[in-house]
């Protein structure tokens, strides 16, 4: 197994790290300065995995038919795993997970359908657009849980709903274009 398929296990290995130090932070108030550091420490390398691996896989010629499904599943990990938290404390709406919820699943049931097929589709630009978007929705979560009084803000009152509506629209979009490869391919 190549390095770039190693980081990318790494990054599904810090999906339930970050749900465990998550779900402590009501248990241990005394430690909420630590755990929230470790919690940030965990999404941005998370994140900076994420980008590396494909460098990594580009830059060694490690590209794999396995890397091609093990990242977008990693990326489905850590990206549901975070919204998943995000949602237990009131940050997102239900509408949106599910609609991430749903959108991830009907993708992954795609992406099996096309290795069937032999075909393993790359990212489309739409799909990353979506995982920019999910990036800056995480970011702005994380911010509301280390500095909650910030919610009160117009910026986040106003700009949190619309991030996730836009959010919410390329994933959708995002998903209609990954369809229209499945259709023609079936």
């Amino acid at each position: 197994m190549g390095w770039a398929n190693r980081i990318t296990l790494f990054r599904i290995a810090l999906a339930p790290l970050f749900a465990t130090l998550f779900s402590l932070l009501p248990w241990l108030p005394s430690s909420a300065l630590f755990l929230l550091g470790s919690l940030w420490l965990v999404l941005l390398v998370s994140e900076a995995s994420d980008v590396l691996d494909g460098w990594v896989a580009r830059k060694r010629g490690e590209t794999s038919e396995l890397g091609k499904l093990l990242d977008p599943f990693s990326d489905v990990l850590s990206r549901l795993t975070l919204f998943t938290c995000f949602l237990l404390v009131g940050l997102i709406p239900l509408w949106f997970f599910l609609v991430v919820l749903y959108r991830e699943l009907t993708m992954t049931f795609l992406r099996l359908l096309l290795v069937q097929k032999g075909i393993v589709q790359a990212a489309s630009a739409g799909g990353k657009l979506k995982a920019v978007l999910y990036f800056l929705v995480s970011l702005v979560g994380m911010t509301l849980v280390t500095w909650p009084t910030l919610a009160e803000l117009p910026v986040f009152i106003w700009g949190l709903p619309l991030l996730l509506a836009v959010t919410a629209a390329a994933s959708v979009a995002s998903f209609w274009d990954y369809f229209q490869v499945y259709r023609r391919a079936a």
